[in-house]
């Protein structure tokens, strides 16, 4: 790995210009999301406390990849999102430990990142232009009888729909501000290198920790749950157990690695295929089966190749394809998602696609790191950490 780069790279990652924290004014994230349609339900999910959506680091908001997990330190309390090393750090910065030790500015972190705010934007205007023509078409009347009926109901139902429309756009301006979208700082991630897990599996260091703003969340940060955002119901697989009014699955109890080598050491023993999901920034929410044994993968990182072992999902085969071809399970965007089962057990940590390896097609699978490893590792790193809590309200 190289130590070598640019002095004005080198600046990027030890210090920042850009303001830490958000300003008072900036919308908090609760904990729930809003509205009858899936754009409005999509466009509500950026103001709220959900795993599973869009983050970038402040300096670099294009650079976009997931909400992880919320983990708690048990020495101090401090409640902690897991993602990435990559979703935080660009591959141009050096390959270096990371240590937030408040002698310089924080490396800040953003909620949702620029490529995603634009899009729902941009959903949203043509929402509004589209309705705009339905009261238009509407205004100019028709010679058919039966299109004539219940006008006045359609356009009061056009209008409303653009009045909507006009105030979830409204309130995604308040985010145009990247630093109104600040919520929180990376307080540790390691370099990118090799480490064991019990099972003997090499798996690549690729983590970092995020100590959460409280001034951004409406909640109190220790009253924050694992809830992941599944998305509008309809489009929801039916094997997810969730919160019907707010639209989000939680996750909570751990699959160790002894136990996706042998799923029937489980309790309850897993299902074969193991099946999983993941909510992601890019792909959304998506389903797929481990596969039986670890994938050889490689990543570099300047002009080191570092060679280890993650589990492999493929994605579900598309339901109406007589040709048996898969749909993506995971793409750039989603690195940093919880990949979790039916009953809200966690697998890993989604860390890329299927571009990040050779035994199976591109686009068809995702790899995960495993999370028993990623709590030991953490841990080893002087972080004394634990999942939040299961939630007792719904």
């Amino acid at each position: 790995m190289t130590e070598s780069t640019s002095s004005s790279q080198q600046r990027a990652q030890g210090s920042v210009s850009n303001p830490s924290i958000a300003p008072e004014t900036a919308p908090k994230l609760i904990s729930g999301v809003t509205g009858t349609t899936p754009d409005d339900i999509e466009s509500s999910a950026l103001f709220s406390d959900y795993l599973g959506l869009s983050i970038a680091p402040l300096n670099q908001p294009t650079h976009e990849g997931t909400k992880g997990l919320y983990l708690r330190r048990k020495d101090t309390g401090d409640i902690l999102l897991l993602t990435c090393r990559h979703v935080v750090f660009w591959d141009e910065l050096p390959n270096k430990e990371y240590r937030h030790d408040g002698t310089k500015e924080s490396w800040a972190i953003i909620q949702p990142g620029e490529d995603t705010l634009r899009e729902r934007k941009h959903s949203m205007e043509l929402s509004i232009g589209c309705e705009t023509s339905r009261v238009e078409r509407l205004e100019k009347g028709s010679d058919l009888p039966e299109e004539m009926m219940n006008i006045d109901a359609r356009m009061q139902s056009a209008k409303l729909r653009i009045a909507l429309c006009e105030q979830e756009l409204s309130k995604l301006q308040e985010l145009d501000d990247p630093a109104s979208r600040i919520i929180g700082h990376v307080v540790f991630s390691p370099p990118y290198s090799l480490g064991t897990s019990k099972m003997g599996a090499r798996h690549l260091r690729n983590w970092a920790l995020i100590e959460l703003h409280q001034g951004k969340h409406e909640t109190e940060l220790p009253c924050l749950r694992n809830k992941i955002f599944t998305g509008e119901v309809r489009t929801r697989p039916r094997l997810i157990s969730y919160d019907r009014l707010n639209h989000a699955g939680e996750v909570g109890d751990t699959v160790a690695e002894e136990e996706l080598r042998d799923p029937n050491s489980a309790t309850p023993p897993l299902s074969s295929p193991i099946v999983v999901m993941k909510h992601g920034a890019a792909t959304d929410l998506t389903t797929g089966s481990v596969a039986e044994a670890l994938s050889i993968v490689r990543r570099t990182h300047g002009n080191v190749t570092f060679e280890f072992e993650e589990w492999c999902v493929l994605g579900d085969k598309e339901r109406w394809d007589g040709l048996g071809r898969r749909k993506m399970f995971s793409a750039a965007g989603d690195s940093g998602s919880c990949v979790f089962d039916q009953f809200g057990r966690v697998f890993g940590i989604s860390s890329g696609g299927g571009e990040l390896g050779d035994d199976v097609p591109r686009n068809e699978s995702g790899y995960f790191t495993p999370i028993e490893w990623l709590l030991d590792d953490i841990r080893a790193h002087g972080y004394d950490v634990e999942l939040l809590p299961r939630g007792l309200d719904w």
